[in-house]
């Protein structure tokens, strides 16, 4: 199966495409990066900068992203916590990407649980500590708090910090947005909720409603877009670049876990795809030559 000439928008941030563009063209898609958000760090309050401060209060360190570990990293350092800190904890991490994000930033601290989720995480950690209290802390952004839910066992006191949010992308060009605004595609990957919330507010809800088939990461971020009305077409078993490409080859070639696609969706007349492509690439991968290479 492939995906030969599908028009594959990516809403993800350059650097954490880049594996996902590699995938999708060796599958003979165009892969389009548009990166709607950007992130920054928020301000902590006194509870949150004490819990930081006091590491060793925690039984486990739980993180949920890539750029969880990020700017985890980046708080230690910004409030001078050495590194040593985190000795007596236990560290439990949400999929290979922030597994090998943590790996490369805290090489002297081993990872003792892996998870698919954070509730799975939970689950796991309670069955593997047998229902003895704990104290989790857990630092995340600013939206999961309020798009991921958790249930929280008895035993378990889990403590979320939000160290970074997500922000809509200023630096667009107008001229470049419109191009994006006006073509159609055949599909439209989001990794979180406030992927689709900044694609609709800088493109609009126009794109969605020419054909493309929605692919998300998850089930958290296929709930957010379901409640705006609109329907999930692609959930990959996992939001890995082989996995999300693996989950389109078998929407569009037709299999069994996913409907038939009837019809051309990309409702472009392109008599010269290089230019078309040059043009893709100049809207969608503003600085990020790195992916090609």
């Amino acid at each position: 199966m492939s995906l030969k000439n599908k028009k594959i928008v990516l809403c993800r941030r350059p650097e954490q495409a880049r594996e996902m563009v590699l995938a999708l063209q060796q599958a003979k898609a165009w892969p389009l990066v548009f990166s709607t958000f950007t992130l920054e760090p928020v301000g902590l309050s006194g509870e949150e900068q004490s819990a930081m401060d006091n590491l060793a209060a925690f039984d486990w360190l739980f993180l949920g992203s890539e750029n969880g570990v990020q700017f985890f990293a980046h708080f230690l350092n910004v409030l001078g916590i050495p590194a040593v800190s985190l000795r007596n904890l236990k560290i439990g991490v949400v999929g290979g990407k922030t597994a090998k994000r943590w790996q490369k930033e805290f090489p002297a601290f081993p990872i003792q649980q892996r998870a698919d989720n954070l509730q799975q995480l939970i689950d796991e950690v309670v069955r593997l500590e047998k229902g003895r209290k704990l104290t989790i802390l857990n630092p995340t952004s600013r939206q999961s708090l309020q798009n991921i839910q958790v249930k929280i066992p008895g035993s378990v006191t889990l403590q979320r910090i939000p160290l970074y949010q997500t922000v809509k992308n200023s630096v667009l060009d107008p001229a470049e947005l419109e191009f994006v605004r006006s073509r159609a595609y055949d599909a439209i990957y989001f990794g979180a909720p406030s992927a689709f919330d900044f694609f609709v507010e800088l493109a609009g809800m126009e794109p969605l409603r020419k054909g493309a088939a929605i692919c998300v990461a998850g089930k958290t971020t296929a709930g957010h877009i379901e409640k705006a009305g609109l329907a999930v077409d692609i959930i990959p078993e996992k939001p890995d670049a082989e996995s999300v490409v693996r989950a389109l080859e078998s929407y569009f070639n037709g299999g069994p876990d996913f409907k038939s696609v009837k019809g051309n969706r990309f409702m472009i007349d392109i008599k010269n795809t290089q230019m078309i492509n040059d043009l893709f690439i100049k809207a969608c991968f503003r600085n990020n030559q790195d992916i090609a290479e």
